[in-house]
């Protein structure tokens, strides 16, 4: 796929199943649209901006033979509509979690909640050890903050959020496998790897035959991107509509 259609390729590819079953019952997830315009539109603005600033820095980069010549802010088009197609996706798999799997209502337990800060703590201390990476530094400290200051509140949808984010790696292992230069294609998206653990997955799985070249960070800055979506999703979706 050495065009400048690779990029939107990809986020085409992975948009259309969730979003043809997204109208199928009994799910019916276009329902929620308030709920999910308001956490990409929030949530995308940060890390938008997050993303022009690691751009100019060089943190990351792009590959210009593989998207389209179009650009907003320094970003290419494709890479913009990525923080609206990826938690669109990745919501549709965690209301499917949510609603089918894991069916509690009730509030987490304390010994939960206290394992989910821990977890938080670990990621957080992670960031700080790496104070001299920018994306490391960055991507754990908001994770791990993130979950800190939601597990504290004992939401009742984190065990679902966990699930859902364990699940969604399958896809993510794919999507951003192609992204990043695995099985043997070109890179989309380059890592500085002076700013982030330099550590790719095939490394630290030990399967080298596979060449999945994803950083490892990158399953951080998932996991952040993801929690935040849903925690406001979640929020907006028990609000009270002000349409009659």
């Amino acid at each position: 796929m050495d065009s400048h259609y690779t990029y939107a390729a990809i986020l085409a590819g992975s948009l259309s199943i969730p979003l043809i079953a997204s109208f199928l019952k009994p799910l019916v997830f276009s329902k929620n649209w308030r709920a999910f315009g308001a956490s990409t539109l929030l949530v995308g603005a940060f890390f938008i901006a997050w993303d022009i600033l690691f751009t100019q820095w060089r943190v990351w980069g792009f590959n210009e033979a593989k998207h389209f010549s179009v650009k907003l802010m320094g970003l290419p088009l494709e890479e913009i509509l990525f923080f609206f197609v990826v938690p669109f996706c990745c919501l549709f798999i965690y209301e499917n979690v949510y609603v089918y799997i894991v069916k509690s209502r009730e509030r987490i337990s304390t010994s939960t909640m206290w394992s989910l800060i821990s977890i938080g703590v670990g990621l957080f201390l992670i960031g700080i050890a790496h104070w001299g990476r920018l994306y490391t530094a960055s991507t754990f400290l908001l994770a791990g903050g993130t979950l800190i200051g939601i597990s504290a509140t004992r939401a009742h949808w984190l065990p679902a959020y966990m699930a859902a984010y364990l699940f969604s790696n399958i896809p993510f292992i794919l999507v951003n496998g192609i992204l990043t230069g695995s099985f043997g294609l070109e890179e989309v998206v380059w890592y500085n790897d002076a700013e982030n653990l330099g550590s790719r997955l095939y490394e630290v799985a030990g399967l080298s035959w596979t060449q999945i070249n994803i950083p490892i960070d990158d399953f951080v800055y998932s996991f952040a991107l993801l929690l935040l979506n849903t925690a406001i999703y979640m929020y907006v979706k028990h609000q009270p509509s002000s349409v009659a």
